[in-house]
């Protein structure tokens, strides 16, 4: 099985040293999405301050093959929703 590195970005850099050893490719998407799902429910204010932050998938080879970015703003209770 390939070792696969999350790499997390948020404004500091935070490598992945150990990695984790999946089957595929599908499958170390699928780990990046439920660590960004994950991240968001633990500190969903984190998030909010307009700040990109990101997981980045890396192959053993140190290729980037998939990457996940979040990007959220907060906004005041009665600022009006533009359609």
């Amino acid at each position: 099985m390939p070792n696969y590195y999350f790499h997390v970005t948020d404004g500091q850099k935070y490598p992945d040293m150990q990695g984790m050893f999946l089957v595929d490719l599908h499958a170390a998407k699928k780990e990046a999405v439920q660590f960004t799902g994950d991240m968001l429910i633990q500190a969903p204010d984190d998030f909010c301050s307009g700040k990109e932050w990101s997981v980045k998938v890396v192959d053993e080879e140190k290729n980037l093959v998939f990457e996940v970015v979040v990007n959220a703003q907060s906004y005041a209770t009665d600022t009006p929703v533009a359609h």
